[in-house]
């Protein structure tokens, strides 16, 4: 037992407790599973994979591998589920009535919030279900991607629809963390002129809004700068199919002489070069480019949820 270790903070500075916002101690306690509740607004659904985990956990069902759940008190004496749902429903299928809790006290928005953040960084969880909880509870980099999507008349799946895009439309979009990393860098405006215009291009498919597509085409608007966004991207686009110029680069990419060479790079850097002829060329910006415009039907976009929030209420 020699390799046993305290909890060593190293001499960081312990925090001052009006710098630390823990809100109420939770209880620990055993709890019915027939009081307990997920709510499907932030919870994930339980698909066929879900529930070979969910079999999987049953069949091999060891209390030292239980952590407590995570639930929140809602009314009529039952709890809401954080955390814990594959487990609990294991639980259930082992024969056990009770799970270790900790309860929580929070409102529902903190429910959802919770849930994000215990399962924001965990491998099994997928972007689809991190954003629709993120977005269910208000955090403001979902609700940031969700409006600069909707300004460019497109949408931010919350859920996969899979690799055949069956069920979908062009502009709806899968790539929630590729939205994300740009919206919280400050460039919302981008992504919403850059979808607008691939959507206005014609014979626009849903394929046109894959993430091998869009990856390269905003990489070039951030490599060519600010100047883009005040071009005429929508008579760009119409004269250069960005998904047509990716799949060339991918046929490319595989010639001997561009070996160390992606498809995205080799994309990225076609789409530079064209975009800086067309800005050279003095294409007349047109309204829907400019930042103005793009930030009243923000607006528009986000006034209208306020609207149906309060509808709600």
């Amino acid at each position: 037992m020699s390799d046993l270790r305290s909890i060593d903070v190293d001499h960081r500075r312990i925090l001052p407790p009006e710098d630390v916002r823990a809100g109420a101690v939770p209880e620990l306690r055993w709890l019915d599973i027939d009081v307990l509740r997920v709510d499907d607004s932030f919870q994930r659904p339980l698909g066929p994979k879900n529930w070979t985990a969910i079999d999987k956990i049953a069949r091999g069902f060891n209390w030292s591998m239980f952590t407590p759940v995570v639930v929140a008190p809602i009314v009529g004496g039952l709890y809401s589920l954080i955390d814990g749902q594959h487990r609990t429903h294991a639980a259930k299928i082992a024969g056990f009535t009770q799970v270790p809790a900790m309860i929580v006290m929070t409102a529902e928005a903190g429910q959802a919030a919770a849930f994000a953040a215990i399962n924001g960084s965990v491998i099994r969880m997928t972007s689809f279900n991190v954003y629709k909880a993120a977005l269910s509870a208000n955090v403001g980099w979902a609700v940031r991607s969700r409006d600069a999507v909707e300004a460019a008349g497109c949408v931010l799946m919350t859920y996969n629809a899979g690799s055949g895009y069956y069920d979908l439309r062009p502009g709806s979009l899968n790539c929630i963390m590729e939205i994300k990393r740009h919206v919280e860098a400050g460039r919302s405006a981008m992504i919403t002129v850059a979808l607008d215009a691939i959507r206005a291009q014609p014979e626009v498919t849903v394929y046109h809004f894959a993430t091998s597509v869009l990856n390269p085409w905003f990489a070039a608007l951030i490599e060519v700068g600010p100047g883009a966004l005040d071009a005429d991207l929508r008579a760009f686009c119409a004269a250069h199919d960005v998904m047509k110029i990716r799949d060339a680069m991918t046929v490319v990419a595989k010639r001997p002489d561009y070996v160390g060479k992606s498809p995205r790079e080799l994309a990225k850097a076609t789409l530079v070069t064209l975009l800086r002829r067309h800005l050279s060329e003095g294409a007349a910006p047109v309204a829907v480019a400019g930042e103005a415009a793009i930030a009243e039907r923000m607006a528009a976009v986000a006034a209208k949820e306020r609207k149906a929030q309060r509808a709600i209420t």
